[in-house]
This record gives structure tokens, C-alpha cells and sequence, in this order.
């Protein structure tokens, strides 16, 4: 089946209906809203959205135009009169009243695609805000992490002091411990030697000498073990004063990490709550400023919306009345 359509082209689909003249002038229209080249992306993407408003389907960006056509109305030929009816002396009065109305319309979409952009301005500006307050978390959330690794630091060092400590302390314990057999020995040595003194001085005098002997070297004995209990003693004593000292310096070291837990907690407490109020501020702010948009952009559009129905109904009643007005002359 051949297609009906190849002279008439895309006005074909009204027949015979409206004149000639009319037809010819829709079908410029309609054809100067088909693609045109964007000069974002490079592809012939951009399509009518609105009264005013061209878009492209491939990269998403909006600009605004004529009403019916994205170039000037003079340079794409829209304008221009048909010489080809005895009906041309209708034609100027239509075309004048139909490029005023599209001027208008014009002027009100690009209104109405100035309060669109401020409104999109306004939320990427909330939209920033809200990043802003997302990277100052994600801060807080490092400086936290920071801080519980340092006081995990100085807990260990910490544990490594007091094993140091009680390792000390338990040395200490046990010199203390060997002191006290020492002198036990030596007490038992020396009562020992008292008895066998006793003893050997109730013999015969003729073993007096060598009694005498055997008590000077027994006593000899006693001195030196003395000696090394007090010696031992000595040590006892010094490492004593070791463990006091090590514990003396344990006791600072804890009260210093008590005082940095307890300042590290003051300033995180002081960081938390600081930042959770500048993140409740943006928020709210970030809410009414988006909200305002909004508001404002829906009554803009609402009435561009009113005033472009308004104005179409115009050009449509003086269209009407053109072709009325051309009606006898075309017959």
C-alpha cells in the first residue's frame, strides 16, 4: 500500500482541512520541533519540553528558547509570508498577532526557566551544606578512632609498668625471704657453737687449749656468717628501696594516665556535641532553604503555567478569526 502522505508531508494528517496557507505554516512549526544539535553533548538529542524550554534526552541539560522553535524565529523562515495564495493580504495581520503571542509566551517561560535555575542553584547549595556536615562527621568519627588507638597505646604501657612492678616486687619478696634463712642459720650456728663451748669448757683442762681454738674459729665462723646476713641484709634493703622507687613512679605514671583519659574523654564529650549541633543547624537550614525553593518554584511555574494557557487561548481565538476573516476570500 503507497503512502498518501509524500507531497503533503507531516501536515497530511488534516486533510483538506483549514486552507492551504495554514497548513504550510503548521507544518514549519512542527517540523522546527523535531531534534536539534546540543552543544553540550554534540548530539542531535535536544527536543521541546515546554513553552520555552528545550532539553536534552542524552546529557539531561535545559535551556531556554522560542516557544515553538530553539533558533530565531527570522532565521529559521517561521516567519516569513506564503506568496503562492491569493489570500497573502489576510497572512500579516495572523503571522504579527502570532509572533507577538510568542514573544510573550517566550518571556514567561524564560521567567519561569530563571526561577527553575535559581531553585536548582539553591538546592545544589543545600546539597553542599549537607556534604559539608557528612565530611565534618566522617572527621569527628577519625579524630574518635585517634584517640581510643592513643589511650589503647597507654593502657598497654600501662600493663607493661605494673608487670615491671610485681616483677620487682616478687624479686624484693624473695631477697627479703633469703635474708631471714640466712639469720636463721646463723642463730642456729651460734647457739650451736654456745653449746659446744659449754660443753668442752666442763673437760679436763688439757683440752682447754684446743677448746679455746675450736671457740675462736667457731666465733671466726659467726663473724663471717654476720658478715653475709648483713650483707644480704643490705641488698634486702637496697632493692626495697628499688621496688619503693618503681612504685612511686608507677603511682605518678597512673595518676598521669588517668588525667589524659579523663581530659581525652572531656574533649571528645565537648567535640561530639559541638558537632552534632553544627550538623542539626545544617540540616535545618539545609530543610527550609529546599523547602522555600520549592514553594517558590511550584507558584512560579503555577502561574507561567496560567499565563501560557492564557496566552495560547488568545492566539487560538485570533487564529480562529483569521481563518473566519480568510474563509471568503479563499472560496
Amino acid at each position: 500500500m503507497t503512502k498518501k502522505t509524500n507531497k503533503a508531508g507531516i501536515f497530511g494528517k488534516y486533510g483538506t482541512h483549514y486552507g492551504g496557507c495554514l497548513r504550510k505554516y503548521t507544518n514549519k512549526i512542527e517540523v522546527s520541533q523535531h531534534k536539534y544539535l546540543c552543544e553540550f553533548c554534540g548530539k542531535y538529542a535536544v527536543k521541546r519540553n515546554g513553552v520555552g524550554i528545550w532539553g536534552s534526552k542524552v546529557c539531561g541539560k535545559v535551556k531556554g528558547g522560542f516557544a515553538s522553535n530553539l533558533a530565531n524565529q527570522e532565521e529559521s523562515g517561521l516567519s516569513r509570508q506564503p506568496k503562492d495564495r491569493a489570500s497573502t493580504s489576510h497572512a500579516p495581520t495572523y503571522s504579527a498577532a502570532a509572533a507577538a503571542a510568542s514573544q510573550e509566551s517566550l518571556n514567561a517561560a524564560s521567567a519561569a526557566v530563571n526561577l527553575a535555575f535559581k531553585a536548582v542553584v539553591e538546592f545544589t547549595e543545600a546539597k553542599r551544606l549537607e556534604d559539608e556536615a557528612n565530611s565534618a562527621y566522617s572527621s569527628y568519627q577519625t579524630s574518635s578512632i585517634k584517640i581510643f588507638e592513643a589511650l589503647s597505646a597507654e593502657d598497654a604501657k600501662f600493663t607493661a609498668a605494673n608487670a615491671a612492678f610485681n616483677l620487682q616486687a616478687a624479686r624484693a619478696k624473695q631477697a627479703v625471704k633469703a635474708a631471714i634463712d640466712a639469720k636463721a642459720v646463723v642463730d642456729a650456728k651460734a647457739a650451736e657453737a654456745d653449746r659446744a663451748a659449754a660443753a668442752e669448757a666442763s673437760q679436763v683442762s688439757d683440752a682447754a687449749t684446743a677448746v679455746s681454738t675450736a671457740a675462736k674459729e667457731a666465733a671466726q665462723e659467726y663473724l663471717n656468717a654476720v658478715e653475709a646476713s648483713l650483707d644480704l641484709a643490705t641488698r634486702a634493703v637496697a632493692e626495697s628501696t628499688e621496688a619503693s622507687r618503681l612504685e612511686d613512679e608507677f603511682t605518678s605514671a597512673l595518676a598521669s594516665y588517668e588525667d589524659a583519659v579523663k581530659e581525652g574523654r572531656e574533649v571528645l564529650i565537648q567535640k561530639g556535641a559541638e558537632l552534632e549541633a553544627a550538623e542539626a543547624a545544617l540540616h535545618r537550614q539545609a530543610a527550609k532553604a529546599a523547602d522555600e525553593a520549592k514553594v517558590v518554584a511550584r507558584a512560579k511555574a503555577a502561574e507561567a503555567d496560567s499565563v501560557a494557557a492564557a496566552e495560547a487561548s488568545q492566539v487560538s481565538d485570533d487564529a480562529a478569526a483569521a481563518v473566519s476573516t480568510a474563509a471568503p476570500a479563499l472560496e
